[in-house]
């Protein structure tokens, strides 16, 4: 369980439970969506979704305790407070813990202002106005104060939120934004324009947007509700979650899911090498040789990889070296399973997430995103 104890929180998120496997439509689309085949093994899909569920409960967590971090307290009154009536965990707190995540807080923005556009009908003839959540730039101006971004890196706090793509970018997420952009434009004029299509939605599954609707009923489940159940924490853990949290949440869901999908990827392909069923040339390949090899398409939804700067600007040249010679139709994605191409497998899952622990907590190691070091405390 978990108490709340003056101004901190101490206790950790109960085992996940097996049989709260609801989400496994939308993971696996997602995984698609991040370079893996189109249909997965369902052991694959089953360990993916069990490590989300606890990555995002832990994060609902550190949130709540963030909260009570934030909002000024006062002793033995405070105590009693949170006792009786828990904690309201804000999109603010949320924003706080990537604020050293600059990346993933500009994507944390975009996944709240579409919540909000998809829950808002706009006015006949009228765009929906996209503005920033205010708890979270409360949370960006407070980090502001502290010096953790640069004043340049940060939309002034009451302006309104311009999408990452038109504002100035931090060097590697220069790197990762073109990366993908470009990646994109390829894809777009030689895979099959059904394929695309469906790659396109597959990208744009949300884990708190839109309905899960069977394939054999026209009305379906609101997600946002399904994922209030599905993380499963409320009043008995004395934590409350408004429907513009469970947003910001989903968007931790949904970079995990690519965190994990993708780093799976690559451990499949290194064994492809390794057995003798890979490219025979692969052993000259640079580091972003492999990465464009081993994500394939899923590099035109995100690169989550915990790659340095150098590795982002090797994947950005393999990629525009591809694109010069791309001939529409002529370039072969990997959108389904085939002898040459397997769908990840179960063994791909839990060495991914060993890496990923590995990568945390060795001395060489290091974590390059916040999804990054959250997800490695956990899998040893």
């Amino acid at each position: 369980g978990m108490s709340l104890i003056g101004r901190g929180m101490t206790g950790t998120s109960v085992p996940v439970a097996h049989n709260r496997r609801v989400f496994g439509q939308e993971i696996q689309m997602l995984m698609h969506a991040f370079g893996e085949s189109r249909y997965s093994a369902r052991e694959s899909l089953e360990l993916v979704e069990d490590a989300v569920r606890r990555h995002v409960r832990q994060v609902a967590v550190m949130a709540a305790a963030t909260t009570v971090e934030l909002v000024p307290h006062s002793g033995e009154a405070s105590s009693s407070a949170i006792a009786k009536n828990g904690v309201h965990v804000t999109v603010g707190a949320l924003a706080w813990l990537l604020r050293r995540d600059w990346r993933s807080l500009k994507k944390f923005y975009e996944e709240l202002d579409n919540a909000e556009k998809s829950s808002t009908a706009p006015s006949p003839g009228k765009p929906p106005t996209r503005k920033r959540s205010r708890p979270a730039a409360d949370a960006v101006s407070m980090a502001m104060e502290l010096g953790e971004f640069d004043d340049d890196q940060t939309t002034k706090d009451g302006e309104e939120y311009v999408p990452p793509s038109a504002q100035n970018r931090h060097p590697q997420d220069e790197s990762s934004f073109f990366c993908t952009w470009r990646a994109n434009v390829t894809l777009k004029t030689s895979m099959p324009r059904n394929f695309y299509q469906d790659f396109n939605v597959c990208r744009m599954v949300s884990f708190t947007r839109g309905e899960n609707k069977p394939r054999s009923s026209p009305t379906g489940t609101p997600r946002i509700s399904m994922f209030r159940e599905w993380i499963d924490l409320g009043t008995k853990d004395s934590i409350h979650l408004s429907d513009e949290v469970l947003h910001g949440l989903g968007y931790f869901a949904w970079e995990a899911v690519g965190l994990i999908t993708q780093t799976a990827l690559m451990v499949k392909h290194e064994e492809l090498i390794a057995s003798g069923k890979g490219d025979p040339r692969a052993y000259r390949w640079t580091k972003g040789r492999h990465v464009l090899a081993a994500l394939d398409h899923g590099i035109a939804t995100a690169v989550l990889l915990p790659l340095t700067d150098k590795q982002l600007a090797e994947v950005r040249s393999e990629i525009e070296a591809v694109d010069c010679i791309n001939t529409p139709g002529r370039i072969k994605w990997k959108v389904a399973k085939s002898p040459d191409n397997p769908c990840l497998m179960p063994r791909h899952i839990k060495q991914a997430l060993k890496r990923l622990h590995r990568d945390c907590s060795s001395p060489v190691g290091f974590a390059t995103s916040f999804t990054h070091a959250v997800l490695g405390q956990f899998y040893g």
